[in-house]
């Protein structure tokens, strides 16, 4: 008994897998964002990005969205500029 469960449970995983790996598996614009900040250098993009997102979060924060909603609107705002910012140069 214990045999047919193991393999359902392999088989399960491959075709979770398969699907995350195909359906291009959509993280967070905050995770995202924490992704790029993390591997990019300090250049002058970096720091108008960083500029971009605090003043975002801080506009969505006094005008009433929760911290997360914040952050992810701030993340989403952030990664469109750093990217004009990279087709630039």
């Amino acid at each position: 008994m214990r045999y047919p469960l193991v393999a359902f449970g392999f088989v399960a995983i491959v075709i979770a897998g398969f699907v995350l790996m195909f359906t291009n598996y959509n993280q967070s614009a905050t995770s995202a964002f924490t992704e790029v900040i993390a591997e990019e250098e300090i250049d002058e993009c970096y720091d108008k990005t960083m500029d971009a997102w605090f003043i975002e979060f801080v506009t969505k924060q006094n005008a009433g969205a929760t911290m997360d909603e914040a952050d992810e609107q701030a993340s989403e705002l952030a990664l469109t500029n750093y990217d004009q910012c990279i087709a630039k140069r």
